[in-house]
């Protein structure tokens, strides 16, 4: 998947929105757009403040409006995310990428979609931490098979969401900061929301310890202003070209049809 990142045009979008429903609905509206050639594939970055996204399971949590309610309590927006089943915690010293890949253009089974971003991710963070390994951290929050761990210490989690022909790959990346003070407010919210009741889905098993930031890895203090500039210049290494132009205005109409989606998403 190396030559996927070099010798191309992509579209770059450095740009946060005033919200993570925003965020989230940008992400579906680039997704579909690439899927239908509307426009070109697209990497975007975006930085936000204290926030969990939750997944699809946790909606189903016995106690959850318990839950949400510690989150709230501890500085936290509770969000519903729509890839990835289970909560991760973002804030500024965490990195999201998403790479929207047209499917048929690279034969994008779902392992080649997430294979895409661990080629970029490990030569990016090369300089860094090396080697990164690639397999589930159960112990971690919203463990995967594509987690992406360092010792035994999990620094950035993966989801994928396909939308009219259009592959969504994104991750989290703890940067700075302490994964386990992040895992550890993970931990209390699912006690919190399952206190002793069973459950027809089997939440994570949460270890704080497990959890890492790329800082902590590599005993380096790290920023993210940092490593999003090492990824523009590794683009520019590979003889690839940038187009950073923000959403143009019939692009805007889709993203409303997107936000409107996520707006719904969020009722429970």
């Amino acid at each position: 998947m190396k030559n996927l990142f070099s010798h191309r045009t992509f579209r770059f979008i450095d740009q946060s929105l005033p919200s993570m429903i925003d965020q989230f609905a940008i992400d579906d509206t680039l997704t579909a757009l690439v899927g239908q050639k509307k426009t070109i594939e697209t990497i975007r970055y975006w930085v936000v403040p204290q926030t969990i996204a939750l997944g699809i399971q946790d909606q189903k949590l016995p106690f959850l409006q318990e839950g949400l309610l510690f989150l709230k309590k501890e500085g936290y927006t509770p969000v519903f995310r729509p890839s990835g089943g289970l909560g991760v915690v973002l804030d500024e010293g965490i990195i999201n990428l998403s790479l929207h890949l047209p499917e048929k253009d690279h034969s994008l089974s779902i392992d080649r979609g997430f294979l895409a971003m661990v080629t970029l991710v490990k030569e990016w963070l090369f300089p860094y931490i090396n080697p990164i390994d690639v397999k589930e951290i159960k112990e971690s929050y919203c463990p995967g098979k594509y987690d992406l761990s360092v010792d035994g210490k999990k620094f950035a989690g993966l989801s994928q969401r396909r939308i009219k022909g259009g592959v969504g790959i994104f991750i989290y990346i703890a940067v700075h900061g302490s994964g386990k003070k992040r895992a550890e407010l993970m931990k209390k919210f699912y006690e919190i929301s399952i206190k002793n009741e069973q459950t027809p889905i089997t939440y994570p098993s949460i270890q704080p310890d497990v959890m890492a930031s790329v800082s902590e890895l590599s005993n380096q203090s790290l920023t993210c202003e940092q490593l999003k500039k090492d990824l523009l210049t590794l683009f520019v290494r590979n003889d690839n070209t940038l187009d950073t132009r923000f959403l143009q205005t019939d692009e805007w109409a889709v993203f409303q049809f997107y936000k409107k989606r996520m707006e719904e998403r969020q009722k429970i």
